[in-house]
């Protein structure tokens, strides 16, 4: 995946949440970055529980870039197969 910043953050929010997108977004889910294209490499493991998303830790990595790459899909994919 990669991201155009255009501003000097990233909002980090639960994909759920567009279905009522509101602009508010808790401090502890940005990220201040510099302005650019980043790739985007993000890591996970199933819960304890069982349940995705449940107190789920995600890792996400940026790698900056000269110009936006080529990629594989189109939209949001999964992070993870049933």
């Amino acid at each position: 995946m990669a991201i155009n910043v255009e501003g000097d953050r990233i909002y980090i929010k639960d994909l759920f949440w567009l279905m009522d997108w509101e602009a508010d977004c808790p401090e502890e889910q940005q990220i201040e970055i510099e302005k650019g294209i980043y790739h985007i490499t993000l890591c996970t493991v199933q819960p304890e529980s069982g349940i995705w998303g449940d107190d789920q830790t995600i890792y996400v990595y940026l790698k900056k870039l000269e110009e936006m790459p080529k990629l594989a899909w189109q939209g949001v994919p999964q992070l993870f197969k049933e």
